[in-house]
């Protein structure tokens, strides 16, 4: 069973490093803010990193992906918060309930509402587009970000229920 080494979260970052007995090494997960952007690093270790080594190697080896996130922005493995984040705004516009639709597309997995406010408080910490217009293009865009990081079975669902919900509004107008 993997041990938990860090997981901290501050206004400037977020560590998260874990021992893993059957590999024998350690898996850091790092954020980093600055201005714009979050700096993204994953990395194995074989003995275990202190803090500042991290932050330091999230922000010279990392990836520097810009934010506030923005629907539709190519994967870097930093957006899956943010993409969440989206999907559920979509939901709750549409009247969709997120977990249902994720229950559906992954069968035998399950997401909870803390499971979900969770996602939805990191992606926020990370800085996420606010959506104002549901237009065609902001809709396809989130879409595309569930492709980005590889739920097309989840971006198949949300188009068939948006499908549904916008065939019934044509319907209700004849």
């Amino acid at each position: 069973m993997d041990t938990i080494i860090y997981d901290i979260s501050t206004e400037e970052y977020s560590v998260y490093c874990i021992y893993q007995p059957t590999s024998k090494d350690f898996l850091s997960e790092v954020f980093v803010k600055v201005p714009n952007a979050v700096y993204y690093h994953v990395m194995r270790h074989e003995y275990q990193p202190n803090v500042a080594t991290l932050l330091l190697l999230a922000k010279y080896d990392g990836v520097k992906s810009p934010r506030p996130y923005k629907a539709g922005q190519p994967c870097d493995g930093s957006i899956g918060a943010p993409v969440y984040f989206l999907y559920v705004k979509l939901c709750a516009h549409f009247s969709f309930s997120a977990i249902d639709l994720y229950e559906e597309a992954y069968s035998g997995e399950t997401i909870t509402n803390n499971d979900i406010q969770s996602i939805c408080s990191f992606a926020t910490w990370q800085g996420v587009e606010d959506i104002t217009e549901w237009s065609d293009t902001t809709i396809t865009r989130i879409l595309e970000s569930l492709t980005e990081i590889n739920h097309h079975q989840l971006r198949t669902v949300v188009e068939e229920h948006l499908t549904r919900f916008f065939n019934s509004k044509k319907r209700k107008m004849y």
